[in-house]
């Protein structure tokens, strides 16, 4: 049996994004072949997996006020013996702390090594690189034999690969906030205070993440709105008339569910993000969320809140883009690539 390694770590300061699209695509290499599916992280995962997890001994430690994530390197001599100990015949790093210097050394332990990729331009020395961005396409990848890039690629997890009819109300009523797993910079906080001043007249709902503390969600409270932990993300977005998210893995969610949305850019890799959906009319970017002004967000917000046409054409245009099969697409290219698409017919039985 083949074995593929995840590797990845998760925080209060790094979201959840890596693990919710690392799932997608275990998932789908589980159901197209008989693979053996293991996860190798620093920090103890807050959810319990389908699939045995190793931890490296070193914890990941970050910064929590900050999105941060700081080099990985100091851990290859420990990974490299789980590599090794485990077999593993394909590594996919899905991690902003492994630099090129970091996937030279690996691509000398494993048979293949794949990296998830959220730039324009990596020199990294990798069999695969997946980059299912908005502007994947425009990535170069010199070098790397086998590129998925491009919403084709895009890593969904399987409740947004059914799409949902999507209705834009005349009123915006229902207003739900999100900053990912991780809130090191209290943007629901500060977004719910603005839109609670100044649209007395909706209901404001606020995701919590994984990683809130019990003393921030009562912070939010006050605020009077509904607070959605464990939040099943597709009901949420179905009920939604509209969203103000970070411009993280979520705002592809919402593309897909056909719900308009502002996006913030809250860690330096979300700012192509913002930038290339806001370009395509899919959302509309705040910017930099360091650079946040309640005057012009509240401003926008009663732009858009009245302006139905515009609503429906950014849902239009989402839909039209992703179409939730990148996983499925994914998992089929690799496969295929390492060998072992002769279990690909396990799908059909």
């Amino acid at each position: 049996m083949k074995k593929i390694a995840f590797r990845l770590d998760t925080g209060k300061s790094i979201g959840s994004g890596h693990l919710i699209r690392c799932m997608a695509l275990a998932d789908e290499l589980s159901i197209q072949s008989d693979c053996s599916i293991l996860f190798i992280c620093r920090n103890q995962l807050q959810e319990t997996l389908p699939y045995p997890v190793i931890y490296i001994k070193a914890p990941y430690i970050t910064n929590d006020k900050i999105y941060e994530f700081p080099s990985i390197i100091d851990e290859i001599d420990e990974l490299s013996g789980i590599l090794r100990n485990e077999n593993i015949d394909c590594l996919i790093v899905d991690h902003y702390g492994a630099d090129d210097d970091y996937f030279q050394q690996l691509k000398k332990i494993v048979p293949y090594l794949v990296c998830m990729d959220d730039g324009l331009e990596r020199h990294v020395q990798a069999d695969i690189v997946i980059n299912g961005n908005v502007f994947g396409e425009d990535a170069s990848y010199e070098g790397v034999p086998l590129k998925l890039t491009g919403c084709s690629y895009l890593l969904l997890r399987s409740m947004f690969q059914t799409a949902a009819v999507r209705k834009n109300h005349d009123q915006v009523k229902e207003v739900y906030i999100t900053s990912g797993g991780a809130d090191p910079l209290q943007f629901c906080y500060r977004i719910s205070k603005e839109l609670a001043e100044h649209f007395p007249g909706i209901h404001l709902h606020v995701i919590a993440g994984w990683s809130f503390s019990e003393t921030y969600i009562m912070k939010l409270q006050k605020q009077n709105l509904a607070i959605h932990r464990n939040a099943d993300m597709r009901e949420c977005m179905i009920n939604a008339d509209f969203f103000i998210s970070s411009a993280g893995s979520t705002l592809y969610e919402l593309a897909f569910c056909g719900v308009p949305s502002i996006c913030y850019v809250l860690a330096k890799d979300q700012k192509l993000v913002a930038e290339y959906m806001s370009l395509k009319g899919i959302t509309y970017s705040g910017g930099n969320f360091d650079s946040f002004q309640g005057q012009a967000f509240c401003h926008l917000c009663e732009k858009l809140f009245s302006d139905k046409k515009t609503r429906a054409q950014m849902s239009k245009y989402g839909q039209t883009m992703i179409d939730g099969l990148g996983a499925r697409r994914t998992a089929e290219k690799i496969l295929q690539f390492t060998g072992y698409s002769h279990t690909l017919e396990r799908r059909q039985l």
